[in-house]
């Protein structure tokens, strides 16, 4: 244990030492931490990333001139030559992590309206034909509401709801990761609740919203039935069409309830049509060709219900016009029908996108470029 703490500690300082020394992102200067991962990646996968250099093509000289051409003379190849050592794909689009937050989701998104937007107690009020998990109660700036947005108070929840019903309870606003997501009975939440407001320096900043459980569809269930499993879409505005550009199953494991890759959990490619890829991929971009804990096989599933998964994000967000890339998490409920769970504004994920799925905007690359205008 001592000697990981000992290696992780000297790789991030070596890769800090790095990047201050040799400013490898160009005339950009983004900020180090979202270089860290990266150069941290590369560390672990020396070896295929070197062997992987040495393919004689153009590949790395078409990335430099696409780089340095579109993002004012950015000059870092690390993810050019990290993802195709993980996926075989070399395709010069590919679009840098820390060139996707600092420029990207800058210039695509009204970033000043995304708390309000992405707010899940706002959803229902601010998305027509949503459908969601069923709310049992909300907290809004530090007060109780019911379901329908009424004032309320703890001892009226409790008489309504269930108390062996298992609920659970997330931040209104960002609770990606898993985050201060919890699992619990009413009593319990409820005072877990109260205990947040009374300490609260600020009751603007206490709001939640507590679900019922989403039951889901089986097909997806068996994947890893302690977990709500679902699909990251993102999609992309380009001359007021929505298009799907990037689409993956995100499974739990180890009995986590939540299914984000951080908490352990795994990652399958999925195409429009709704087939998986052949092997998913952990935290660390291992591949697995069945999910470790049931042991159930990702190629030649079809998901024959993501199709209209697709078609309610397209739907929902050309409700959002201060926001053109958009990540959604859905799942697909008991009855077939698609939900959302939660949208993404602000810091999307990317990297791991890319590193299963090639290039992020694939054929869109130079509208997207086109609308940055840089």
């Amino acid at each position: 244990m001592k000697n990981n703490i000992l290696t992780n500690f000297l790789i991030d300082l070596s890769i800090k030492l790095y990047v201050r020394i040799f400013r490898l992102n160009g005339k950009l200067k983004l900020r180090y931490s979202w270089k860290r991962r990266i150069y941290k990646l590369h560390a672990l996968y020396r070896d295929s990333i070197k062997k992987n250099s040495k393919i004689q093509d153009d590949y790395i000289l078409k990335s430099k001139e696409f780089l340095h051409k579109n993002f004012k003379g950015y000059q870092d190849i690390s993810y050019h030559t990290f993802y195709p050592s993980l996926n075989g794909i070399r395709d010069y689009r590919y679009i840098p992590e820390d060139i996707f937050h600092g420029i990207i989701e800058k210039r695509l998104n009204k970033l000043e309206f995304a708390d309000a937007y992405s707010d899940k107690n706002l959803y229902e009020r601010v998305l027509k034909e949503y459908k969601g998990p069923k709310t049992a109660f909300r907290v809004i700036k530090g007060l109780f509401y019911d379901e329908d947005y009424n004032l309320t108070n703890p001892n009226e929840i409790k008489k309504i709801l269930d108390p062996d019903e298992t609920f659970i309870l997330k931040p209104a606003i960002d609770s990606g990761g898993g985050i201060n997501i919890v699992f619990d009975q009413i009593d319990n939440l409820i005072k877990h609740l109260e205990k947040i407001i009374d300490n609260s320096e600020n009751l603007k900043n206490e709001n939640f919203i507590v679900q019922h459980l989403l039951e889901q569809h089986k097909q997806i269930s068996d994947f890893h039935s302690d977990s709500i499993n679902t699909f990251r879409v993102m999609t992309l505005r380009i001359d007021e069409k929505i298009f799907p550009v990037c689409s993956v199953l995100r499974m739990g494991s180890n009995g986590s309830k939540i299914d984000n890759i951080s908490g352990g959990g795994v990652t399958c490619t999925i195409n429009s049509d709704g087939l998986l890829g052949d092997f998913a991929y952990d935290l660390h971009f291992e591949k697995v060709s069945a999910h470790p804990m049931s042991g159930k096989k990702f190629k030649g599933e079809k998901i024959s219900m993501f199709p209209e998964v697709l078609k309610l994000t397209e739907h929902l967000h050309k409700q959002l016009p201060y926001f053109d890339l958009i990540s959604w998490d859905m799942s697909i409920g008991k009855d077939g029908d698609p939900y959302l769970i939660e949208l993404n504004l602000s810091l999307q994920e990317c990297n791991g996108l890319q590193a299963m799925d090639g290039p992020l905007f694939k054929e869109h690359t130079d509208a997207v470029i086109k609308k940055l205008n840089l």
